[in-house]
């Protein structure tokens, strides 16, 4: 019975993903639009044929397929509203923020009045507000949030702060700078797990480990007590 339900909700979107959006004289997407409407019937059969692909592979929660196949039925069929909206929800499940909130503009420009048109207009407001979680940020928000240097105020009897800095970040590892006490501990490398940052230690068996609670701010414990690091 699943299979079946999931067959039919693939074909029906198949339709529908087989035409170019409604609107296509709005948001300054004339240029794609014309390009879609010009399609020979052979290369609309072929887009609709990657976006019916897509959409089952975005069914399963494989975006990174997904996005392959509705990228490649989009350089022939761009103002398709319908595979821009699922393009654009399977980026910004890979943290493409700003290629999804691109592909959300042109689901909303080119699918007014349609369901993805209006879900596009929702990702768009939601894209608008300012990340308040790691797992919400694009590369480059990672960076701008995290890179930089820190004031690190350990809770223990160790005392005074520490001056850390993130360095660089590579997918989800950090890069880190800045050492603290007699014994030389010195901050090494780091992992970004969800919200959660890991700050390794070489020299000492101590491990940090904190959660991002907001612009410049980190909140955690480490092995000897809890910690706070503010963004200098």
């Amino acid at each position: 019975m699943w299979l079946q339900i999931r067959l039919f909700s693939a074909i029906a979107v198949l339709t529908c993903l087989g035409y170019p959006g409604r609107a296509w004289a709005q948001g300054g997407y004339e240029e794609i639009a014309t390009r879609s409407s010009a399609l020979s019937a052979e290369k609309r059969l072929e887009a609709r044929r990657l976006f019916g692909t897509g959409f089952e592979l975005w069914q399963a929660g494989d975006c990174a397929a997904a996005v392959l196949a509705f990228e490649q039925g989009l350089t022939l069929d761009p103002a398709n509203a319908q595979a821009n909206y699922y393009h654009g929800d399977c980026l910004l499940k890979l943290r493409r923020r700003e290629e999804a909130v691109e592909a959300f503009r042109r689901a909303s420009a080119l699918g007014a009045g349609t369901a993805e048109g209006f879900k596009a207009r929702a990702a768009l407001e939601e894209a608008a507000k300012t990340p308040s979680s790691l797992t919400d940020m694009s590369a480059a928000e990672l960076s701008a949030a995290l890179v930089g240097r820190w004031e690190v105020t350990p809770v223990s009897i160790f005392g005074s702060s520490i001056a850390m800095e993130i360095v660089s970040i590579s997918g989800t590892n950090l890069l880190l700078r800045g050492s603290y006490n007699l014994a030389g501990c010195a901050f090494e490398r780091g992992e970004i797990k969800g919200n959660e940052l890991i700050w390794h230690v070489g020299n000492c068996s101590h491990q940090w480990r904190g959660r991002y609670t907001g612009p410049g701010r980190i909140e955690g414990a480490w092995t000897h007590g809890t910690f706070t690091a503010a963004r200098q």
